[in-house]
């Protein structure tokens, strides 16, 4: 295995520190390197770990992990590939500063060919900087859910920084072609076509976006798994753009407002509409592409009630959906839940703060017939009648 930098990590009693120190005197291919004793780390259970080694290493050029091993007297399989892409946050793990959930070393126990304590001090600023590129790269944080890992002063004060970094993820991502799963969903109002969305995107393990009601239905979008095109409109999309949308042979950005959005990491993308495929394609007034450039790219159509759903699949040789199987609604309990969850009178009426009228109650009982309306001298100066554009 060829590395540039690496982590060893070895228990004490199987390494001692006048090895480590015999390993790294005088290679001259060690940029830099650095090591601790962990002697007070807890295990998930809460029980003292056996006293072991941090060793990290960053090198000239790349070295061979067999021959990293050899130096050391130990096996191979110690030898680790760190999953970071930079060295500092590596040596920041050396204290745990960026593990803030284990215990905290002091930095004067770290020994290095450079001084540790100084890089530690003058670029504290910088390892929580390096951490946020790090877990950017990894897709931890992501366009839709750095507020569950960053706060607000840490956002606005690397806000650029972050910004560039979902930009330059998004760019790397592109290939120019992309693995989209198209699904259509039709059914009645209420039967549960986004709940069922929704679920299948949470059992796949998507995050997922629905799509808003105004003219850019888009606006929201930060790179979601799963788009939901929830009861889509023809005037807010052009037919050839919709199309373009579901082309897995192209990744060409889609109209917005502010700016276009690319759907490189959509992974999943469901239509839910009350029209059947047909009808759907009929409302659109340009629809200059023929509908089986539509059929063809909806891979998998479902027909839904509250009760079942109805799979086809997209037979490309007959150009046309094939029946497959029918399933119980997966989501049917909170349609119904819903309905059994609807308030009483009484319960409404907490609700609202008001006291709801007696039954039977109608306007016959009121009687206006003989109503005056009197006004001040002052009121009848003012009076006008109906408001304007009522009379």
């Amino acid at each position: 295995m060829k590395l540039k930098k690496c982590e060893i990590m070895q228990q004490c009693k199987y390494l001692t520190e006048e090895q480590i120190q015999q390993a790294i005197k005088g290679r001259k291919c060690i940029k830099q390197w650095a090591y601790i004793c962990h002697d007070k780390d807890l295990d998930d259970n809460g029980e003292p770990k056996a006293p072991h080694w941090h060793i990290m290493l960053q090198f000239n050029d790349t070295q061979d992990s067999k021959y990293i091993a050899k130096w050391f007297g130990i096996e191979e399989q110690y030898v680790n590939r760190s999953s970071s892409k930079r060295f500092e946050p590596m040596l920041a793990y050396l204290i745990h500063a960026n593990a803030t959930d284990k215990y905290q070393y002091d930095a004067a126990l770290v020994k290095a060919n450079f001084d540790y304590i100084a890089f530690i001090q003058q670029d504290a600023k910088n390892i929580r900087r390096s951490e946020i590129l790090d877990l950017i790269d990894k897709g931890i944080i992501t366009e839709f859910n750095y507020t569950e890992h960053l706060n607000i002063s840490e956002y606005t004060k690397y806000r650029k920084l972050i910004e560039d970094a979902f930009r330059y993820k998004r760019e790397s991502r592109f290939t120019g072609s992309r693995e989209l799963e198209v699904i259509y969903i039709s059914g009645d109002s209420g039967c549960g076509k986004t709940s069922y969305a929704k679920w299948l995107s949470k059992k796949k393990g998507y995050s997922f976006f629905i799509t808003g009601s105004g003219e850019d239905i888009l606006d929201g979008y930060r790179g979601q798994e799963c788009i939901i095109l929830d009861d889509i409109r023809s005037s807010t999309l052009k037919f050839s753009d919709f199309i373009k949308m579901l082309d897995n042979n192209t990744d060409s950005p889609v109209k917005s407002r502010f700016h276009n959005k690319m759907l490189t990491g959509c992974q999943l993308l469901i239509i839910t509409t009350i029209y059947d495929m047909d009808n759907f394609y009929k409302l659109f007034e340009e629809n200059d592409e023929p509908l089986i450039q539509f059929q063809r790219r909806c891979k998998i159509k479902l027909d839904m009630d509250e009760n079942t759903i109805q799979a086809y699949q997209f037979d490309r040789e007959n150009k046309k959906f094939e029946y497959m199987a029918c399933y119980d609604n997966p989501v049917k309990d909170l349609i119904h839940k819903s309905i059994e969850e609807q308030r009483t009178v009484k319960e409404l009426d907490d609700f609202l703060g008001m006291e709801s009228m007696p039954e039977n109650t109608d306007t016959a009982d009121i009687d206006t017939t003989d109503s005056e309306i009197t006004l001040d001298t002052e009121d009848t100066e003012n009076y006008s009648g109906f408001p304007e554009g009522l009379d």
